[in-house]
């Protein structure tokens, strides 16, 4: 395949894969047109109020050319989130149905649980990559109280992203290489 044929190839995935996910979020209690509410205040990223369920639109050609040249050495067919969407709910409950939802649908073939294992910048959610129509699709689900905090947090993990990607060596390493500049900068060190 070639990068049109993966583009038409997701295109064709979106409509099944929106269905899907709306099915899922409202069978897990979320309702997918709401505004998840932290404390009485809607939750708001990049300036955009969030819903239960957003599906983006296909990753613009730009973001993932960047993409493939800086993360996937190239390789257009690791980009794993040409379809993709975020579901932000506000239990724990909810996020616990989405998955077993998910699960059980045998449509899950990766996850990443950053509960368990947070990034280095402190991000928690659970990646889930899925097949839809032939496609690898990407899931973000989000815990309404973190993903709070993320919207403020994500700019700094971006740049984070983008200052190392170049680098094979594991975040944690180089926190600490950083740390250590910043010690010796700050005459702690």
């Amino acid at each position: 395949k070639d990068l049109d044929e993966l583009y038409a190839e997701a295109e064709s995935a979106m409509t099944e894969f929106a269905e899907l996910m709306r099915k899922v979020t409202v069978e897990s209690g979320i309702d997918p047109d709401a505004y998840p509410l932290v404390e009485g205040d809607r939750i708001s990223k990049d300036g955009l109020e969030r819903k239960g369920l957003t599906v983006a639109p296909l990753k613009a050609r730009e973001r993932a050319a960047k993409k493939i040249n800086k993360v996937c050495d190239g390789n257009f067919k690791r980009v794993l989130d040409f379809v993709r969407c975020s579901i932000i709910a506000e239990t724990e409950g909810q996020l616990v149905g989405v998955l077993e939802r998910m699960l059980k649908l045998k449509v899950v073939v990766r996850l990443v649980n950053r509960f368990k294992n947070p990034v280095q910048t402190g991000i928690r959610e659970v990646i889930m990559n899925v097949r839809v129509g032939g496609h690898l699709c990407e899931v973000q689900l989000h815990l309404a109280p973190i993903f709070k905090e993320k919207a403020s947090m994500h700019v700094f993990h971006e740049d984070f992203c983008e200052m190392f990607s170049w680098s094979s060596e594991p975040y944690g390493e180089l926190f600490k290489r950083v740390e250590a500049i910043g010690s010796v900068g700050s005459g702690t060190g």
